[in-house]
């Protein structure tokens, strides 16, 4: 059984991964300097910290978010 800590973590968890499955694109410059190793999946204006390479990309609006999270099946806020 897990504490309700616990649980908020694996719900922040798996957002941050649904985020990255639908916004992430691979780091253009770390797939030219470094071809043999995975490149950093960024977000929109996230900055590589490999390289330092800034995704030009405008950031994502919450709607934009939280449909992302409904696709995934993640209830962020809590229903009392």
């Amino acid at each position: 059984m897990t504490s309700d800590m616990g649980e908020m973590f694996n719900v922040m968890r798996e957002a941050r991964r649904a985020r990255r499955a639908k916004f992430g694109i691979p780091c253009p410059r770390c797939a030219e300097k470094r071809p043999k190793a995975q490149p950093s999946i960024l977000l929109p204006n996230q900055a590589c910290k490999v390289d330092g390479y800034i995704d030009p990309r405008p950031h994502t609006t919450l709607e934009q978010r939280n449909e992302c999270y409904r696709e995934a099946g993640i209830d962020l806020v809590e229903q009392n």
